[in-house]
């Protein structure tokens, strides 16, 4: 249940969460688990796609972390009026900006590509057979990922990408932060505070900080800090740098850069519990004593879906810990056992 403020009647009206669809579902973390200031910045997302929408222009968000971003789009989903779309700078972006306004408006700067093949056609290959009616036509969005639409199965999917020559999209550049760290070197908190403190800009207008290495950085900031913090930026722990606006199209990750937050390559645990407490399943999936977890609960070093909770608090299946310092560590799959406990598997990302 989401508590909004009495004197503030039209944000009710806003966040009309009406029966989601199954796509929507599926995005973490429900409502209930989101802090009080996610939920105002979810509130304003819907008020500004709202504005956006009387005056038909297209307006952006600021950066929001995840579980933020998919409670305003599941806001989004069930109005036919307004609609929205994350974009922090490159595809995979961690966090991001919602570019929100009417659907036909989101269009044109939106266009699909097709990348991957669809679940169905992998099976095929496979030898199996897939479910529901084959040869027909599934419930996707063939109209730039807005509302409801028809597309052919045995084709591979459409992913949204965006024009980034339309101004719509100009809220977003990237800050190149070079130097040779091969003697010193920095870790993604050394270059976040490096970028806040230097310009003295707060969270909210930055994105991704993408740690290369000992080549440096790139950070991912609003458009209108962009050039103070290129402008002032010159040292990280004891490294000079130096930093410069890039374009983003020269961006030299590849899609799937959160690879310095989320390596590719998990590893798999599995765990029997007697409860799906957080403080347990995290003992079990760091690897950590019960009452280390308890302890980074309460200091809020441990996160749920990125965003504090108690130690007591329930964790489901598909759910992501996070662990400052250790990583992350995301629930796949929870099953019950003869005797009543719980079969937790799970995946660990080390930072």
């Amino acid at each position: 249940m989401i508590v909004v403020r009495p004197r503030r009647w039209e944000r009710r009206r806003l966040l009309s969460f009406s029966a989601p669809s199954a796509a929507a579902a599926e995005r973490p973390p429900p409502a209930h688990r989101l802090t009080p200031e996610a939920r105002e910045e979810v509130f304003r997302v819907l008020e500004l796609a709202e504005r956006a929408a009387a005056r038909w222009t297209l307006d952006q968000s600021c950066f929001l972390p995840p579980p933020t971003v998919a409670a305003a789009l599941a806001a989004l989903e069930p109005r036919g009026d307004v609609a929205g779309v994350a974009w922090g700078g490159f595809a995979g972006a961690e966090r991001t900006r919602i570019i929100v306004g009417r659907p036909e408006d989101l269009r044109r700067v939106v266009r699909a590509e097709e990348e991957g093949e669809d679940e169905e056609d992998e099976e095929r290959e496979d030898g199996g057979s897939s479910s529901g009616e084959g040869e027909g036509w599934s419930d996707d969005d063939e109209q730039g990922g807005f509302g409801r639409g028809r597309r052919p199965r045995n084709r591979r999917k459409p992913r949204n990408v965006l024009d980034l020559s339309d101004p719509a999209v100009g809220g977003v550049s990237a800050v190149s932060i070079s130097g040779n760290f091969a003697f010193d070197q920095a870790s993604h908190r050394d270059f976040l505070g490096a970028v806040l403190n230097s310009a003295g800009i707060d969270r909210r207008v930055c994105g991704d900080v993408v740690v290369r290495g000992e080549r440096g950085a790139t950070a991912l900031v609003s458009s209108d800090v962009a050039e103070a913090l290129a402008l002032s930026l010159t040292r990280v722990r004891s490294v000079t740098v130096e930093a410069t606006q890039i374009p983003l199209k020269e961006l030299d990750f590849p899609i799937a850069a959160a690879a310095a937050m989320a390596p590719a390559a998990p590893v798999a645990v599995r765990s029997v519990e007697a409860s799906m407490r957080l403080d347990a399943v995290a003992s079990a999936g760091f690897r950590s004593p019960r009452s280390a977890a308890a302890s980074a609960a309460r200091a809020g070093e441990l996160k749920l879906n990125y965003g504090e909770a108690k130690a007591s608090a329930a964790v489901s299946e598909g759910d992501l810990m996070s662990w400052r310092g250790k990583g992350r560590v995301k629930v796949v799959g929870v099953g019950t056992t003869k005797k009543g406990k719980f079969a937790v598997e799970m995946e660990r990302f080390t930072s």
